[in-house]
């Protein structure tokens, strides 16, 4: 990086740079202003789904049109992530009773957490100001049926269910036909204006720290101005807030995208950082901005993955023995008061993130305990949890737990010690990502943007025995590949690493244990030992049968018939054979009908907090991911086709495992698809997957790398970004 040369400034590649990204800028600009022209009144955030709108039910619910030229309005339906029977029917009325339209929809064409538009044949001029019924009813039965989000964010209410008045409303979108006029308001004028001005300054600064690579700046800029002017405009046409805040914030999130993009160009550029070091400081950034952004409860069966940390705590300072023997219905725990409380307090799920819950964490917020006795309670009633008498496995709360277990020994209070115990989960994570980078010989940007998905940040940072199986899947993995691609043999330590690997990851979770036979296409002149097939026979039975001890052991009431066979058929004549070609069919239609929502929850789907990720954020996650998968020129070995036949098939053994129970025990008799079902199940296969598959007809050099890491980091800070703007706007 050279002194700043004024002459240098408008070249013609800048010059033709700088005008590329205006014309990106008006066009992006244009689409955004008729974007926010089609939606005037949101009711946001969600805070809760009702239940099953099932046949018989009925509910209404009032609203007010703020403007003149209603076209549409727009619902927010939950499926319970399965594929429900009948059909839903959604009137629109006015309030005196005469129905203005009517809607029929199959209820199995909805998706989970998502808007479903319904749109009126003709536009209503007068609707400013006037008062309109939407009514939905359902002939589904109970365990088949859609249901809906709630809020009560801003005093929303006007809901009716059965005859009974609930103080909330329904999360619903009106569309109106505006005219452009209604965006010349002082708060978006000004927002334009920055945006326009900062562009050159971003530009110019460009060129004081990115001597070259300048394709950078057409690309990520301007997909940061364009989600953050969005967001603000969407929030200066809808918010409260006065003009000149909403421009500080748009201004302030542009400075941030220069200071992100300086710092994380001269680190890969400049100190030529390795990727496992970036990994480090990347991830930690982004981990301690998700940990502080989801609120105690807010991830997804946090409460349930507590307890047992907790429990394990217990044992480490040998408090109390986990589940002791006296205890038959292994419900009783001892745990301080302060503690006991905070578990009650995110036991009714799902806990959602607002404004009240930020203030909640900070009025209960105490840095030491006082109270640091400890009571016996059922943490069955206090944690909502179900019986606790299968034991999870310990391993995916040792760090978790020896960070409880630390607050308290401290006398920390409540708060600290439930965010220390996160903090513990995800620096394991981090660290198992650190030597899973720095072991793979190739593939190491493909394991740094895979180690960046958001979906992957939430479960690690939270209490989810995710973390540990996330972190062992990946440096499984680096150590399987490095066997493959190194020009010596494997010795036998390398040999028991990868066995005592595989022991772990099938007793954290036994669904992913059929990839560990991977090792069995180790080829055999690659093993320095006497007789290398004999210590394969070994390692493998060996593997088998400790997993399968522990598991029995651990799993003590798992029964293998009744977990496998789904309920329904011990009622029905149908065999195992009916029942196995049966879920065949519910996983390829599973696969057909719902791959876009395992698609974009694959990569982010921010816990209880209902976001809708943009699809630019998403996209550009797996453009790189796909680019992360090029052959480096440097790359002199690769797999054989056999090898490559023998990985799918392993995974594909590991989807069937962990998607069979779901198809058995949670979705409905004569579903098409199975219910349940989460694209966070895939993702510790994604790492093996890639490096299994990546191009061999395609290579790059060391500069195409750089844009990668570049680019992961950088999308990473957009999606926090994104997130920190909306929860602006919610709260």
């Amino acid at each position: 990086m050279g002194k700043f040369n004024k002459n240098q400034l408008f070249t013609k590649e800048n010059i033709i740079v700088l005008a590329l990204s205006l014309v990106v800028a008006m066009v992006a600009l244009s689409f955004i202003y008729m974007n926010t022209l089609s939606v005037s009144t949101e009711q946001l955030p969600a805070m809760s789904p009702m239940s099953d709108i099932a046949e018989g039910d009925f509910l209404s619910q009032e609203i007010l049109c703020t403007d003149d030229g209603l076209t549409g309005i727009r619902i927010l339906f939950a499926t319970f992530a399965r594929e429900n029977k009948g059909n839903v029917t959604v009137t629109f009325r006015e309030k005196d009773g005469e129905v203005i339209q009517q809607w029929v929809r199959d209820a199995g064409s909805f998706m989970d957490n998502s808007y479903v538009d319904f749109d009126l044949d003709e536009k209503i001029e007068d609707s400013g100001n006037k008062r309109y019924i939407i009514e939905i009813t359902s002939d589904s039965n109970v365990g088949e049926a859609i249901t809906l989000y709630t809020t009560n964010y801003g005093g929303s209410a006007g809901l009716t269910f059965n005859g009974t008045e609930l103080n909330c409303s329904i999360c619903f979108r009106l569309s109106y036909d505006l005219p452009a006029s209604a965006l010349l308001t002082p708060r978006i004028v000004i927002i334009t204006i920055l945006m326009l001005i900062l562009l050159p300054a971003i530009m110019i600064t460009a060129c004081r720290f990115f001597p070259s690579d300048k394709i950078l700046l057409l690309i990520f800029p301007e997909l940061a101005a364009i989600i953050g002017c969005h967001r603000i405009i969407r929030n200066a046409m809808f918010a409260i807030f006065p003009a000149w805040l909403m421009a500080d914030l748009f201004f302030a999130f542009c400075m941030l995208w220069v200071l992100d993009a300086v710092i994380f160009y001269r680190l890969i550029y400049v100190k030529k950082i390795s990727v496992q070091k970036l990994a480090v400081i990347v991830l930690t950034i982004f981990s301690v901005f998700t940990m502080f952004f989801l609120t105690p409860g807010a991830v997804n069966d946090e409460q349930y993955h507590y307890t047992f940390a907790y429990k394990y705590s217990n044992a480490i300072t040998l408090t109390d023995l986990p589940l002791r023997d006296h205890n038959d219905e292994k419900k009783l725990m001892m745990m301080r008061p302060a503690d006991a409380e905070l578990l009650s307090s995110i036991s009714d799920v799902p806990v959602y993130i607002t404004e009240n819950a930020y203030k909640t964490v900070i009025k209960n917020f105490h840095l030491f305990e006082p109270d640091n006795t400890y009571q016996e309670y059922n943490v069955i009633e206090l944690a909502n949890t179900g019986a606790l008498k299968n034991n999870n496995v310990p391993l995916g709360y040792i760090a978790s737990g020896i960070g409880i277990a630390i607050g308290r020994l401290l006398h920390l209070g409540a708060i600290p010690t439930f965010y220390l115990g996160r903090m513990f989960n995800a620096a394991l994570f981090i660290f198992l990502v650190y030597l899973a980078i720095k072991i793979i010989p190739i593939g190491k940007e493909t394991l740094f943007v895979i180690s960046l998905f958001p979906m992957l940040l939430q479960q690690s940072v939270s209490y989810s025995y995710d973390s540990i199986i996330f972190g062992l899947m990946f440096l499984f993995t680096a150590m399987l590949v490095s066997v493959f691609y190194s020009d010596g043999k494997v010795t036998r330590k390398q040999f028991i690493i990868l066995a005592l690997l595989s022991v772990a990851i099938a007793i954290s979770k036994y669904v992913y244990a059929p990839v560990i036979l991977s090792l069995l296409a180790i080829p055999s002149d690659k093993l320095d030992v006497k007789n290398p097939k004999r210590l394969k026979r070994i390692v493998f039975i060996s593997i088998v049968a400790g997993a399968a001890i522990v598991i029995a052991i651990l799993q003590h009431s798992f029964t293998v018939l009744n977990y496998f066979v789904p309920a329904y058929a011990e009622n029905s004549n149908q065999s195992v054979f009916s029942i196995i070609v049966g879920y065949i069919g519910m996983f390829a239609m599973t696969m057909i009908e719902i791959t876009d929502f395992y698609i974009r929850s694959l990569v982010a789907y921010p816990g209880w907090y209902q976001i809708y990720v943009p699809t630019s954020i998403i996209s550009a996650y797996y453009l790189l991911l796909i680019f992360s998968t090029v052959r480096n020129k440097e790359d002199k070995q690769f797999l054989g086709l056999g090898t490559k036949v023998w990985f799918g098939f392993l995974m594909v053994v590991s989807c069937i495992l962990f998607t069979f129970p779901m198809a058995s025990k949670f979705t409905s008799v004569g579903s098409e698809t199975i219910d349940g079902l989460q694209g966070r199940y895939f993702l510790p296969l994604v790492p093996l997957f890639c490096l299994t598959f990546r191009m061999k007809l395609v290579s790059a050099d060391k500069s195409f790398f750089n844009k990668v890491l570049f680019g992961g980091a950088y999308v990473s800070f957009l999606f926090f970004g994104f997130l920190f703007l909306d929860l602006f706007s919610a709260i």
